[in-house]
């Protein structure tokens, strides 16, 4: 039986699909708008309270017991409460409008199927935490001052958050690249 020769080309295929920039634009807008709307028709079903206590709001309470036990926080539906103040943790609170920008992303980017996966299941990991690490920031800007709260939630935080995540993006997506 003869020998061949060992391949020294890439581990993993790259699909050709979608083939142009074109093509993966529409693709992208197409799944974004399709999660963006399933997620706002959910929004003001009686499911999406106990879904944000349960990913969300609970565990941020935990993580603010944990910093500060002499102010104990509680989850109470979607919200945090704590002696003499509360907050509610509203559309966008839930990490959901990046995971939903996201996850189009990985749909399209250049790899192959099994990393898309790993890129969209690394990415929700991450929005997660990152999105816990924000709320648990923005409730310990609330109690000391409005103000500050203010600008960090409605633009400080999402810039940060959006930031990391796309560094995380492009990190996985070369690491992946030049190490099939």
């Amino acid at each position: 039986m003869p020998a061949t020769a060992p391949s020294t080309g890439p581990r993993h295929h790259t699909p050709a699909w979608p083939t142009t920039g074109a093509a993966r634009a529409l693709l992208f807008a197409s799944l974004f708008a399709a999660l963006q709307l399933a997620y706002h028709a959910l929004s003001g079903s009686t499911w999406m309270v106990p879904v944000v206590q349960a990913t969300t709001a609970a565990p941020a309470a935990a993580l603010l017991r944990w910093l500060e036990p002499a102010l104990p926080t509680h989850a109470n539906g979607a919200h945090l409460q704590w002696l003499g103040g509360q907050l509610a943790l509203l559309a966008g609170c839930d990490g959901a409008d990046l995971l939903l920008l996201y996850l189009p992303v990985t749909m399209i980017a250049p790899t192959s199927w099994p990393r898309r996966g790993l890129l969209a299941a690394c990415g929700t990991v991450a929005i997660w935490l990152l999105n816990q690490v924000r709320v648990v920031v923005l409730v310990q800007m609330y109690r000391r001052s409005h103000g500050a709260f203010d600008a960090a939630h409605t633009v400080w935080a999402p810039l940060a958050l959006a930031l990391l995540v796309a560094l995380l993006y492009g990190w996985l997506l070369q690491t992946w690249r030049t190490n099939p």
